[in-house]
Formats: C-alpha cells, sequence, structure tokens
C-alpha cells in the first residue's frame, strides 16, 4: 500500500512540474514562435486543460487504486504519457537553447561576409531545424491523443474529484532535483528498483526509471547486467551507507556503457567512485539531465560536451581532488543552480563568463583569476546566492576598491557561510591586503566567516564589531603575519572560534575579550580551538569565575603550540571537553567538575608530556572517555577503577606505563569500558592479575607491546561481550588464554605475532559460533621503523607457512579471509577451505610465492582481492584462459586497484 501512496505522490509532482514546464518562458516562447507552421499554441492550451482534468482526480485514484486492478493500470498508463511529455519539453527546451547560442554566434559574425558555403550550410541546418519543429508537432499530438483517451476513461473508472478526499503528499519531480542536493527516493510499483546482485528477478527492466543501490566495495560489470536494459531509467543511484570510509570501485566498461545507452536520464552519480578518472564525450548527449553528481571521483577534467546539457540543475564536483579545470562554456548551462567544486585543490581558475550563470543560487567556490582570467566582478550579478561562497586567491584582486565594488558581499542576503582566501605564503603588499579585507564586509546577516592564509599584518575594524553581530562560527587560519587577535569577546552570537597558524602571536591577552568593553566576553562561546601558534607563549586570560567568561564553553582545545606554558582559565564550569598537546604546558588543569573527555599529550615526534600535572589516582566520577599520547612520569600503572564511567581508553606511544590495576573488591566498577586500544607501549607487560573484569567491553585492541606476554586473563568469563580483538606486533605471546577466548567474538585479527601464529594448531577457534572476520597477517612491508635483523628474524619465522588455512583451524562461520605477508605460502589449503561454506570474501597479499589453481577456491566465494602476489597475479589474468574461466564465475575479482570482473 505504501508504494502505490508514494508512487501517487509522483505522479502529482510529475504533473504539478508539467504545468510549470508548459508556462516557461523558454519552451512558450519557442513553441508559439512557430505557430505559423504549426499552431502550436492551441496544442499547448488543450494539454493543459486535459492536465488539468485529470490531475483533478488524482486524490480519488490513489485511494481506488488500492482495490481495483483497473485504476491501477489508469494511473499507470498516466504516468507512462506523462513521463513522455516531460521528455518532449526536456527536448524542445535543448532545441530552443541551442537555436539561441546559435543565434549568439551568428550575431557576434553578422559583419562578416558570408561565403557561399556558409549560406549552404545555414540552408541545410534551417532544413534540420524545420524537420525537427514538424517532428516535435507531432510527437506533441500523439501525446495529446493519448493523454485526451486516458482522460475519457474518467467516468468509466468512476473517477471524479472528491470531496473530502485526503490531500496527496506532494513529492519533487523526478526531473527536478531540490537544489540542496537532498531529494525523495520515490517507490511506485515498477518505477522503482532496488539493485542487490545484478539479477533483476520478477521485475520487468522496461518499465523502471529509478534505480538505487547499496554500492560495494568494488562494483563489476556483471552487477549491472540487467541495468542497461532499462533504457528508459530516469535515476541511477549508488548509495553509501559507511560515510566515505574506503575507497569504492565501479568498471569503467560500466560508466561508458550506462551513458551510450540509458539516454533519459535525469538524475545520474557516480559519487563516492574512486577509479572514475573520466568521462567519455557521450555525457553531452544526455540532454534530459537534470542532475549530475562526480564527487569524491578521481575525474580530472569534464569534457567540453557537458556544456551542452541545457537541462542541467545541479552539478556536483566537490571532492575531486584531482579536477584542473572545467569547460570553458560551463556559462551555456543556463539553467544551472547549484555548483558545487569544494575541495577541488588543484581546480587552478573559473571558467570565462560566469556571471551569464543568471539561474545560480549556490557557487560554492569562486576562485579570482589574474591578469585575464575571470574577476570578482563575476560575482556581481550573483545576488540570490545562498548557502556558502568561498573566494580564493584574492592576491588577484589588484585594487581594494573593486573588492567593494565588484563582490557586492553586502547585498548577498542569502549567504550563511563565507570563506575568503588567499594563495599559500602569497607576498601581496600588506597594505593593500588589509584594504582589500576591509572592503570584503559581509551582510550582517551572516552565520558562518572563515579567513585563512591572510597575508596582512592585522584583521579588519568590521571584525569584532556590530557589523557581523549574528556570526556563531569563526575560523582564522594561517594568517602568519598577524600580531594580535580582534576583540572577539564583543561578538554575542559566537558558539564556536577556531584559531590556528597564527604564528606571530606571542600573548593572547584582555584584547581578546575585548578589553573590558562588555561586562561578559564570550556570552555564548560553545567550542574554542587553538592550534599550531609557534610563537604563542602566554595566555592572560580573564577570570571566568569573576566576570562569566567562558560560563558557557564545554569543549577546549589547545594543539601543537609547542612554547605555550599556561596559563588556562582557572575555572571552567560547563568544560566537558579538553585536549592539551603541547610540548612544555605545565599549568594545572582548571577546575573541570562537568568534564567528560580527555586528551593530553599527542605532540610531534611523539614528544613527552612528562611535567603535566593531572591526578591520576584520584576519583574522576564525571570522566567517559581518556587518550593519551606520550609518557606520563606518574604513570606506571594504570588504575582502571578511578575511572568508574570510562567508557573509552586509548594510550599510545607510552614509556613509562607498565600494568593496569584494579583494587580488590572493585571489580564492579568497570561496567562502562567498552573500547579499549592501546599501541606502542614497550614497557607494558601485565593486565591485572585476576583479568580484566570489563562485562560490557566489546573492542580491545593491543600492538607494539614488546614485553606483553599474554592476553587478559578469564576472558571468556570477564569479557563476555567481546566483538572485535586485534593483536599486532607482541612478539611474547605465545598463546590465547587456558579457557579461550569469549563466545561473542565476531572478529579476529592477528598480524606479527611470530609465537603466536606458530601454535596456530591450537587455538580452538571452532568453538566460537559468531566468528564471521577473520585476518592473520605474517610479516609486512609497513612496519615502521623495524630494525632490519628483527624484520629477517620475523620472516624466518614463518618460512614453514606453506599452506593455509589448515582443515579444522576456522569455524565454518567464517564469512571474510584476510591473509598476508607469508613469504613462502605456496598454496591455499583445498580443504581447509573448502569446509568455510560461509565463505564470500577471500583477500591475499604481499605472498610472492602462491600459486594456487582456480578449482581449489570455494565455489561460493562472491568476493577475491590479490595484492602483491606476482606468481598469484600472472596467473589469475585473463589471458590465461584455462585459469580465467573458472576465475571468472567469481562475482567480483580484483588484482591489485582494478576489477577485473
Amino acid at each position: 500500500m505504501a508504494a502505490e501512496l508514494v508512487g501517487g505522490a509522483l505522479l502529482s509532482a510529475s504533473l504539478q512540474f508539467l504545468f510549470e514546464r508548459i508556462g516557461s518562458g523558454e519552451v512558450f516562447d519557442y513553441l508559439t514562435g512557430k505557430s505559423k507552421r504549426g499552431d502550436f499554441e492551441e496544442l499547448l492550451g488543450k494539454l493543459k486543460i486535459v492536465l488539468n482534468s485529470v490531475s483533478a482526480v488524482l486524490d480519488v485514484a490513489e485511494q481506488k487504486q488500492i482495490k481495483s486492478r483497473r485504476v491501477e493500470t489508469w494511473l499507470d498508463e498516466l504516468q507512462e504519457a506523462v513521463f513522455d511529455a516531460e521528455d518532449l519539453l526536456d527536448r524542445i527546451e535543448s532545441h530552443a537553447f541551442q537555436l539561441k547560442l546559435g543565434s549568439k554566434s551568428s550575431t557576434a559574425t553578422s559583419k562578416v561576409r558570408k561565403s557561399k558555403k556558409e549560406k549552404i550550410q545555414n540552408l541545410f541546418s534551417m532544413s534540420r531545424n524545420s524537420n525537427s519543429d514538424r517532428n516535435m508537432e507531432r510527437k506533441m499530438k500523439r501525446i495529446l491523443e493519448r493523454l485526451e483517451d486516458i482522460a475519457k476513461q474518467m467516468d468509466f473508472l468512476g473517477l471524479k474529484e472528491g470531496i473530502g478526499v485526503r490531500p496527496s503528499h506532494r513529492l519533487p519531480s523526478t526531473s527536478l532535483v531540490e537544489q540542496s542536493g537532498v531529494y525523495a527516493k520515490f517507490v511506485a510499483r515498477e518505477y522503482f528498483v532496488e539493485l542487490k546482485d545484478g539479477s533483476r528477478g520478477e521485475i520487468n527492466v522496461s518499465k523502471v526509471r529509478h534505480l538505487a543501490y547499496v554500492m560495494e566495495t568494488n562494483d563489476p560489470y556483471r552487477r549491472f547486467n540487467h541495468v542497461l536494459e532499462a533504457t528508459h531509467l530516469r535515476t541511477f543511484l549508488p548509495v553509501r551507507l559507511d560515510g566515505f570510509e574506503g575507497n569504492k570501485n565501479i568498471s569503467a566498461k560500466i560508466v561508458d556503457d550506462l551513458l551510450m545507452k540509458l539516454r533519459c536520464l535525469r538524475v545520474l552519480s557516480f559519487s563516492g567512485y574512486l577509479n572514475v578518472q573520466q568521462l567519455p564525450d557521450s555525457i553531452g548527449e544526455l540532454t534530459h539531465l537534470h542532475y549530475l553528481d562526480l564527487s569524491y571521483t578521481s575525474i580530472s577534467l569534464l569534457p567540453e560536451s557537458t556544456s551542452m546539457l541545457f537541462n542541467l540543475q545541479t552539478l556536483k564536483l566537490n571532492y575531486c581532488q584531482r579536477l584542473k579545470k572545467l569547460p570553458r562554456d560551463l556559462h551555456n548551462l543556463v539553467n544551472l543552480r547549484y555548483l558545487d567544486v569544494r575541495s577541488c585543490i588543484n581546480l587552478a581558475e573559473m571558467p570565462p563568463q560566469l556571471g551569464e550563470l543568471k539561474s545560480l543560487q549556490m557557487l560554492s567556490t569562486f576562485i579570482v583569476g589574474k591578469d585575464s582570467g575571470t574577476k570578482l566582478g563575476e560575482l556581481r550579478e550573483f545576488s540570490d546566492l545562498r548557502g556558502e561562497l568561498h573566494i580564493s586567491k584574492l592576491e588577484n584582486v589588484a585594487d581594494a576598491n573593486d573588492a567593494l565594488d565588484q563582490a557586492n558581499l553586502m547585498d548577498k542576503k542569502h549567504l550563511e557561510k563565507l570563506t575568503l582566501g588567499w594563495s599559500y605564503h602569497s607576498k601581496d603588499d600588506s597594505a593593500n591586503t588589509m584594504d582589500v579585507l576591509e572592503m570584503l564586509l559581509p551582510n550582517s546577516t551572516l552565520k558562518k566567516l572563515e579567513i585563512y592564509e591572510y597575508p596582512g599584518t592585522g584583521f579588519p575594524k568590521w571584525l569584532g564589531s556590530d557589523s557581523v553581530s549574528n556570526i556563531v562560527f569563526l575560523r582564522l587560519s594561517q594568517c602568519r603575519n598577524c600580531s594580535s587577535l580582534p576583540p572577539l569577546g564583543q561578538l554575542p552570537s559566537l558558539k564556536t572560534l577556531d584559531i590556528s597558524g597564527l604564528d606571530a602571536i606571542v600573548t593572547v591577552g584582555p584584547e581578546f575579550c575585548g578589553n573590558g568593553s562588555v561586562p561578559t566576553p564570550f556570552p555564548s562561546l560553545e567550542i574554542l580551538n587553538f592550534n599550531s601558534m609557534s610563537s604563542w607563549e602566554q595566555w592572560i586570560s580573564v577570570q571566568a569565575g569573576n566576570s562569566g567568561t567562558f560560563a558557557k564553553l564545554r569543549e577546549l582545545y589547545i594543539s601543537d603550540c609547542d612554547k605555550l606554558t599556561g596559563d588556562l582559565p582557572c575555572t571552567l564550569p560547563s568544560l566537558t571537553k579538553l585536549r592539551i598537546n603541547c610540548k612544555q604546558f605545565a599549568s594545572p588543569i582548571p577546575k573541570i567538575p562537568s568534564v567528560r573527555v580527555l586528551e593530553f599529550g599527542g605532540c610531534e615526534n611523539q614528544l613527552q608530556c612528562k611535567k603535566l600535572d593531572f591526578p591520576f589516582f584520584q576519583p574522576h566520577k564525571s570522566l567517559e572517555v581518556l587518550n593519551l599520547h606520550g609518557s606520563f612520569d606518574s604513570l606506571k600503572s594504570f588504575p582502571l577503577d578511578s575511572f568508574p564511567k570510562l567508557k573509552e581508553l586509548y594510550i599510545h606511544n607510552s614509556e613509562s606505563l607498565e600494568s593496569f590495576s584494579v583494587s580488590d573488591g572493585q571489580q564492579q566498577d568497570l561496567t562502562a569500558l567498552s573500547t579499549l586500544i592501546m599501541s606502542n607501549c614497550p614497557s607494558f607487560a601485565f593486565f591485572p592479575d585476576g583479568g580484566l573484569p570489563a562485562p560490557n567491553l566489546t573492542f580491545l585492541s593491543v600492538g607494539n607491546c614488546k614485553k606483553l606476554k599474554s592476553l587478559p586473563k578469564k576472558m571468556q568469563g570477564l569479557l563476555p561481550s567481546l566483538e572485535f580483538l586485534a593483536i599486532r606486533y607482541c612478539p611474547k605471546i605465545e598463546s590465547f588464554p587456558e579457557a579461550g577466548l569469549p563466545l561473542n567474538l565476531r572478529n579476529l585479527g592477528i598480524e606479527g605475532c611470530d609465537k603466536l601464529i606458530a601454535s596456530r594448531l591450537s587455538w580452538d577457534l571452532q568453538r566460537l559460533p559468531n566468528l564471521t572476520s577473520f585476518t592473520i597477517h605474517g610479516t609486512s612491508r609497513y612496519e615502521g621503523a623495524e630494525s632490519v635483523r628483527t624484520m629477517r628474524r620475523r620472516i624466518r619465522s614463518y618460512e614453514g607457512v606453506e599452506s593455509f588455512p589448515e582443515e579444522g583451524l576456522l569455524p565454518t562461520t567464517i564469512t571474510s579471509l584476510s591473509i598476508g605477508g607469508f613469504p613462502n605460502l605456496k598454496v591455499l589449503d583445498r580443504n581447509g577451505l573448502q569446509k568455510l561454506t560461509s565463505l564470500r570474501e577471500l583477500r591475499v597479499s604481499v605472498c610472492i610465492e602462491l600459486q594456487i589453481t582456480p578449482e581449489r577456491l570455494p565455489t561460493f566465494l562472491k568476493y577475491f582481492s590479490i595484492s602483491e602476489c606476482p606468481l598469484l597475479k600472472k596467473r589469475c589474468c585473463k589471458k590465461n584462459k584455462e585459469y580465467w574461466s573458472e576465475i571468472d564465475r567469481i562475482f567480483c575479482v580484483k588484482i591489485g586497484d582494478e576489477i577485473v570482473s
């Protein structure tokens, strides 16, 4: 029922959008201008009448279709006709824009005498246009006749405009993607399908209009076998469920084939596929395209034919970090409303005549050109810009008055965020630079402001004044020549302040708070971050307890300020998160009764925070997350029971830590602990004598603890919730605990643990009913600064591993297996693999001697990856037909960085 209701909403939106398109200037002017050859104006009038008729009964039809198959069929036929009408109007608009561009070109060359050849070409062009007009007229008549036939069936089906019928849910049209980039997921019987494994099931592919699917790490060609049959497809939309973690890849051939065969696309996205490096020229033939998303790909250039997508409204290229330039004729995309080129770090300039994009409402980035390049004046007419705007390379503004007159920022009242930037280490004249920034005063409605790489010696007068009183977010970064901060304490709405890379700042004093000009500085500030201030030595703060300064501050971060010795405000009553990562900081920690998250250390080059005074052995009843980087003189045994509410504990690069301790009778106090991660603690040797009493611990990772001889005792009983266990480069661990690993364990990883791997036949992993992922790596070429002698010893320790996995080593529940770093591994044990009946993913890496016949691979594999296995790679290539026929049956095969099947 839900699908029918949403389908009806989609149809309602499509009809609504058709009305708008019919009345649009381009379509109406073009069609009525051809009325001498065909009465387009009369056709448009009739089309509006019939659309009004069917639209009036949609609410009734949406209800009746649930019980009436005939009404459902009627709605399907209506939707098909509406789709065809949208297609035709797209073609008309595109044709109108092409003629307009041709007219401009003709006007520009009108003073040049035309040759006989050019006149003949013009005659042929007029003939083609005439044929195109007649063809469009015929198609419109056919569509009108279909719609009139559909309308005649309404009385027979009892479809009359109802009284008291619930209103339809109006969704955006399939042809119109909202400028925010967020659009609805349409479900309308066969008009929408979710792609799973490449099979189409019972779906009638020819009727599919919208396709959405969850991206896999590698999407091979065969996954889209039947998509190419959906020639009327309007939406091709990959969806990531893991944010943007990890690389995604798609078959390069499917990208080309999709653009060649699916010519009705309105929405096209390859977002997140890192291996997409280029598009074919045929992209310019997708004349219906309204939405193109290539964000987070490796594309470096867009085909010039992209400028022929006259119906395009949204172009997303954000985080295309290899993108070098935009199409020169991008200004032809007169319907473009949304252009996003954020974080395109190699984009050098904007295309010319950008100001002709009169419909533009969101322009993420504008790069000021040098000499004859694009100037700030292109921004003048964009008074309707909204969202965020980033203006970069401001050193190319030659005259400060141009900044005021041309950028016209004061009139851009819909902007919420403004970023002003200069190039790295710009050597622009300081006086001119300061004047330029002074003239770039934004509208008072602005909420967020960022200034970076500003080479001036002082900030503008308006920063900190009533002119920007609505600012809630401010970031000042890499302004290396500014020796003092503006009076930011005067900003009444400021909630987040980020200051980094201001290398000329030596003292932060009263001027920061406004020199007493306001009774309560920073009345709204919640987050304050100081980072990479190489000369900063002293913070002279107003006493928070007396004035209320920083009364609402929740998060304070001070990182890589290596000369800073103190002092922090003595009391921060609302602070819940504190991070101090500074080389010489030795100030007492302020009173922070509400703190929940603490992070100390983390300085570059693993500098030790030995002087930091923190009472580890006093109770900390509110602390939930503790992150320690570096060594602390007072901390040799970490008292777990001093932190009764601690949920997450991270300890890295601690040379002094030797053990964890729990006082007798305090076991119940570790019930909050869920995550424990420690690495590079060379002196750490012992967990608590009686084991680690953390019944809710789910994640445990131990790495590079060279003195650690054993994991916590009684793991099976004391760690019943443990799901993830990783052990890396702990050479003295020889075995798992006597009673075995926790039964709830799902993911187990072992790397560089010579003695533990040598005892693998005694692991007894068959007892783990929930284990699904197993990773085992011997040596690796990514082991860091390990000595050559140690590496050679480790390699020798794995010389006996020639076959893996031994039969019975792993439980049948394993679905993902990763094997690597065994230099003498020659074969994958057939019996061991075939018993793993749940195995779907197999990864093999850095096994230089490995050779395997395809028949040794389980028939139920879905994914097979090979990396740095030269013999295996050679055997599994497509040229080796004997083996390839067996390999090709696997759904996805990846060799190196390339998807080969």
